[in-house]
């Protein structure tokens, strides 16, 4: 009986076949955003305070290059200024998960490019942004201390990236607001626990660890690798265009 009802529906409301779909859509007027403006126009949403705090981080540690130098305690400069750099990536993490947070995912989804390029571009800026303010700190640094810039950027970035990937998880698995106050919280975590560590175990820093860090460095950039890809195809569910 259902499939007579549908069949008989089905012949009562057939829609014509499509002509010239493809004109149409060709000819339709809609902002045709080229990759370029959207790249600037994504830069331009990024809040003003991310760039005034990376500029205050920078400033912090020319501080504490200073005052390091002066008091001879270059050890302790490199496990304070690498405890600055999980505060790097709460800014990243907090403007990554603003879609989420201040519920503006249904509006990034009806843009012209879809929830996860948005993200992936926002992604995109705010690493090579972090990357340059870590570039400076690094050869600033490196020109102050005995460590070799390889061994000097292990120490300063591992930390760095253990709160990327803790917030990289957390927004895979809390859509609310309050995964921002939970991303702050591993960046606080990592950066006390690193200074803790740091002054407790202080061969950590020794040349016999050098593999260690090594190691971990890799790990920890294949598994953000991993999290960012999970974070950009669970917008695919979302899409709308």
């Amino acid at each position: 009986m259902k499939r007579e009802m549908k069949e008989q529906l089905r012949q009562v409301f057939d829609t014509p076949d499509t002509r010239r779909k493809e004109e149409f859509l060709q000819n339709f007027n809609y902002p045709k955003a080229t990759y370029r403006e959207f790249l600037f126009r994504q830069i331009g949403y990024i809040r003003k305070r991310v760039w005034g705090l990376s500029l205050v981080l920078i400033l912090s540690a020319f501080a504490v290059c200073k005052i390091m130098k002066d008091n001879d305690a270059t050890y302790s400069m490199v496990w304070v200024i690498s405890s600055l750099f999980p505060l790097l990536a709460l800014l990243a993490s907090t403007e990554i998960a603003r879609s989420s947070s201040f519920r503006m995912s249904e509006l990034e989804m009806t843009t012209r490019f879809n929830l996860g390029e948005v993200l992936l571009m926002r992604m995109g800026i705010l690493g090579l942004t972090n990357a340059f303010v870590f570039g400076i700190v690094l050869f600033s640094v490196a020109f102050k201390i005995n460590y070799g810039c390889l061994q000097l950027g292990l120490y300063l970035s591992v930390p760095y990236l253990i709160s990327c990937l803790g917030s990289l998880i957390l927004m895979n698995k809390i859509s609310s607001r309050e995964v921002v106050y939970c991303c702050a919280g591993v960046s606080c975590f990592v950066s006390v626990f690193n200074g803790i560590l740091a002054n407790s175990k202080p061969m950590i820093y020794s040349d016999k660890f050098v593999f260690f860090w090594i190691v971990l460095f890799i790990l920890l950039c294949i598994a953000i690798v991993n999290q960012g890809s999970k974070l950009i195809k669970k917008t695919e569910a979302l899409q709308w265009n």
